[in-house]
């Protein structure tokens, strides 16, 4: 077989390979059964994170295997007036749904 042929194929397996790696972290942040914006969803240790939107909403892409210790990690959750939120979850497949409640930090706010 051509060199050619043999360069393609390995690329796009490697491609496919460390696609194949990269776990996606989404949820929605609530108090109550208001969306709560701004807040900070990053993962423990790493430069990784995301802010809320309007809606709540956040996306951690291009979580890599390496970044959870044996498929595991720490998320920590905050927001002024909020009390901090550490969760330990287990990535599954290629998305890990991880919706959070949070609640009002009274002695935050002083």
């Amino acid at each position: 077989m051509p060199l050619k042929f043999h360069c393609v194929s390995f690329f796009a397996l490697l491609s496919c390979t460390l696609s194949a790696q990269n776990h996606i972290i989404t949820g929605t942040v609530v108090s109550g059964d208001q969306p709560l914006q701004s807040a900070s969803v990053t993962i423990a240790g790493t430069h990784l994170g995301a802010i809320t939107s309007k809606t709540g909403d956040y996306r951690i892409d291009n979580v890599p295997a390496g970044e959870a210790r044996g498929n595991t990690c720490e998320i920590i959750v905050s927001l002024v007036g909020y009390r901090q939120q550490h969760i330990r979850i287990t990535l599954a497949g290629r998305t890990t749904l991880l919706n959070i409640s949070m609640e009002p930090d009274p002695s935050g706010l002083n």
